[in-house]
C-alpha cells in the first residue's frame, strides 16, 4: 500500500452561515468552500434553530440583523445550550456597545462588514483551535473524575460505605466542610473526590498544610502580599485563596494554625474576601473550603487553642473517616489495590500475597492507617523475589507485632543494617570480656570456663579462635578457583546451583572475604537466572567490576563474559 494511501484525510469543517443577504452570502459560500470548509447557509434565524442539530457545525457565523429572530436573541438561545460551539457575530452598522453585548452574551468574536476574507479566515482557523482545546479540556476533566471519583476509593466496610455517602452528599452542596480523621487515613483523598465530583471541577484544586509552613510565612500563604511588605517580598504574589478561586482550597492541619491566624481566617470565610499582607484595598474570593485535622478539635477548643466560632464556620459538614484497624475488611482490598500500582509502573513481577502474609497484615493494628499500609506494601515489593508476596517481605516491625521477634528475617542483599542491629550484631556474648587494647565494644572473646594448662599454653596459642578458620595459603597458578587457572571450575547454569555453595554461614563460622564475595555473587546470580547486568545492578557494581570478579572466581569463560559485553552493545 502506497504513502498516499496511508495519509489519513483531515475532516471538513462545516460552517453554519446565517445571512439573509443572498449575495453576500453566495459570496461567503464561494470563499468558504476555495478555503476548504463546507458551509451551509441559513436565511432565518428560526431556519437556524431548527437545523442546528442536523447540521452539527463547528463554527457559525451569523448575522445580526436578521429577520425575525435577530443575530443578538438567537445568540442567546444558542450559546447557553452549545457552549462549545464558537458563534462570530457579523453586522454592517456595528459599535462597540453592540460587540460588547455580543461578547457578554457569549460570541466567540465580532466581525463588522465590508470585512478582509483573510481576517475571516485567521478568525474561523481560531475558533476551530479553541473548540479542540475545549473538547481537549473536557477530556482531561472527565479523566481526573474519573481518577478521582468516589468509585476509585476502596471501601468495603459498612464505616467507609456510610462516610463516601456523605461526602457524595456534600460534593453536590457548595457548603464548607471539615474532615477529622487520624493521620493516614486519607483525609486529602476524601477533599479531592469531593472537589472532582461537584459544580467546581473545572477549577483549582489548592491544597495547604497549616501545619508544615513556618507561622511567619502562613499568613503570606493563604492571603498573599504585596512588593516591599517584608524583607524578601520581591514582587506581587497571589495567595492560596486567590489562586483556589472558582475551586476549592483545602486546608490540611488546621488545628495547628495558631489562634491571631484563626481570626484572619474566619474573617475571610465569613465575608469571602481577603487583604494580602501589606496591600490597602481587600480582594473577593470566590473558593470552597475543606480542612482537615487529625487533632481532637473539641479539647483544643474547651483549652483555647482553637476558637469556638471559627470551628462553627467550618463545621458546616462534618464528615470522620475511620481508622483502618476500625475497617479490617478494606485491608486486603486495599493491598492488592496498591500491589496492582506497583505492577502496572512496572516494578515487580509479583501478582498476590501468600495466604500468610495477608493473615499478617489482617493482625496488625496499623497505627499509620492506609499510608502506612501503602508503605508497608512498597517496601515488599522491592524485596520480595517470587510471584506471591510472603511475610518475610514484610516490615519487620509488623512481623515483630504479629508473630514475634523469631519471625523477623535475618536482613537480605538489598537491605543495610540499622545502627540498633548493628550493635545487637556486635553485642559481647555473656561471660566476654574485652580484649586487651582494643575498644571494649568492638570485640569480645569467650572466658575459659578453667585456668588454662601452663604446659598446653603454647599449644594453645598455636591454634586458631573456635569457628574461625586457620589462614589460608596463597593461591598458586593452576588450583581451581584461581583466576586464570588452567581447570578453574565454570558454573555455566545459573538456576540450578548446589545450594551448599551459596547457602549463608552457621552460627560461629567465619568466611574468608573471598568465600563470602564468592557465595553473594552466586546467589546474585542464581536469583537472577544468570542475568549479569541484572546481578550487578542488585549488588550496587558496574557490570565490568563483575566481570572482573567473576573471573578472579572462576566463574565465567571469558568467551562467555565477551558474549555478555557484545549483547550489551560494548563490543
Amino acid at each position: 500500500m502506497s504513502d498516499a494511501q496511508h495519509t489519513e484525510v483531515p475532516a471538513v469543517r462545516r460552517v453554519m452561515v446565517v445571512e439573509d443577504d443572498n449575495s453576500f452570502g453566495e459570496l461567503l459560500r464561494y470563499q468558504l468552500k476555495r478555503e476548504g470548509f463546507e458551509p451551509f447557509i441559513i436565511r432565518t434565524g428560526e431556519e437556524a434553530l431548527a437545523k442546528l442539530a442536523e447540521i452539527d457545525p463547528d463554527v457559525v457565523l451569523m448575522d445580526i440583523m436578521l429577520p425575525g429572530i435577530d443575530g443578538c436573541a438567537l445568540l442567546g438561545e444558542v450559546h447557553p445550550l452549545h457552549k462549545e460551539l464558537p458563534i462570530v457575530m457579523m453586522t454592517a452598522a456595528g459599535s462597540v456597545e453592540m460587540a460588547v453585548d455580543c461578547m457578554k452574551r457569549g460570541a466567540y468574536d465580532f466581525l463588522t462588514k465590508p470585512f478582509d476574507f483573510d481576517r475571516l479566515q485567521a478568525i474561523l482557523r481560531n475558533a476551530l483551535q479553541f473548540r479542540e482545546l475545549k473538547a481537549r479540556v473536557q477530556q482531561l476533566e472527565g479523566a481526573l473524575v474519573k481518577v478521582h471519583g468516589f468509585d476509585q476509593i476502596i471501601a468495603h466496610s459498612p464505616q467507609m460505605k456510610a462516610v463516601l455517602d456523605q461526602a457524595r452528599r456534600a460534593s453536590v452542596s457548595d457548603s464548607d466542610v471539615l474532615v477529622l480523621g487520624e493521620s493516614g487515613t486519607g483525609k486529602e483523598v476524601l477533599a479531592r473526590a469531593m472537589h472532582f465530583n461537584s459544580g467546581r471541577k473545572s477549577g483549582p484544586f489548592v491544597a495547604i498544610n497549616c501545619g508544615a509552613i513556618p507561622e511567619s510565612l502562613l499568613e503570606s500563604e493563604l492571603f498573599g502580599h504585596e512588593k516591599g511588605a517584608f524583607t524578601g517580598a520581591i514582587g506581587r504574589r497571589a495567595g492560596c485563596f486567590e489562586q483556589a478561586h472558582g475551586g476549592t482550597l483545602f486546608l490540611d492541619e488546621i488545628g495547628e494554625m495558631r489562634p491571631d491566624m484563626q481570626v484572619r481566617l474566619l474573617r475571610a470565610l465569613e465575608n469571602r474576601e481577603i487583604r494580602r499582607v501589606g496591600g490597602d484595598r481587600t480582594i473577593k474570593v470566590n473558593a470552597r473550603v475543606i480542612s482537615a485535622t487529625n487533632q481532637n478539635i473539641q479539647q483544643n477548643i474547651k483549652t483555647s487553642m482553637f476558637r469556638i466560632d471559627l470551628y462553627y464556620r467550618l463545621a458546616i459538614l462534618v464528615l470522620e473517616l475511620p481508622t483502618l484497624r476500625e475497617r479490617p475488611e478494606d485491608v486486603g482490598p486495599l493491598a492488592l489495590h496498591f500491589l496492582d500500582e506497583a505492577r502496572k509502573e512496572g516494578h515487580t513481577r509479583a501478582k498476590g500475597f501468600a495466604q500468610a502474609a495477608l493473615d499478617v497484615l489482617m493482625k496488625y493494628p496499623w497505627p499509620g492507617n492506609v499510608r502506612e499500609l501503602r508503605n508497608a506494601v512498597e517496601r515488599a515489593v522491592v524485596f520480595e523475589d517470587s510471584l506471591f508476596i510472603t511475610p518475610n517481605s514484610l516490615p519487620p516491625d509488623i512481623l515483630k507485632f504479629t508473630l514475634g521477634p523469631q519471625a523477623v528475617p535475618a536482613p537480605k542483599l538489598t537491605e543495610t543494617y540499622t545502627s540498633e542491629q548493628f550493635r545487637a550484631m556486635m553485642a559481647p556474648p555473656a561471660g566476654a570480656v574485652p580484649v586487651s587494647g582494643r575498644n571494649p565494644s568492638a570485640s569480645s572473646i569467650p572466658v575459659p570456663s578453667a585456668p588454662p594448662n601452663p604446659q598446653t599454653a603454647g599449644a594453645a596459642q598455636a591454634q586458631p579462635l573456635p569457628g574461625v578458620p586457620a589462614p589460608a595459603a596463597p593461591p598458586v597458578a593452576g588450583q581451581p578457583g584461581v583466576a586464570g587457572a588452567p581447570g578453574a571450575p565454570v558454573i555455566t547454569s545459573y538456576s540450578n546451583i548446589d545450594p551448599a555453595l551459596i547457602r549463608a554461614p552457621q552460627d560461629g563460622e567465619i568466611m574468608t572475604l573471598d568465600q563470602e564475595e564468592k557465595r553473594i555473587i552466586l546467589r546474585t546470580l542464581s536469583i537472577t537466572g544468570g542475568n549479569i547486568s541484572d546481578a550487578a545492578r542488585r549488588l550496587g557494581v558496574h557490570r565490568s567490576t563483575l566481570h572482573r570478579k567473576m573471573t578472579r572466581y572462576g566463574l565465567a569463560t571469558e568467551e562467555e563474559l565477551a558474549a555478555d559485553s557484545v549483547e550489551n552493545g560494548e563490543a
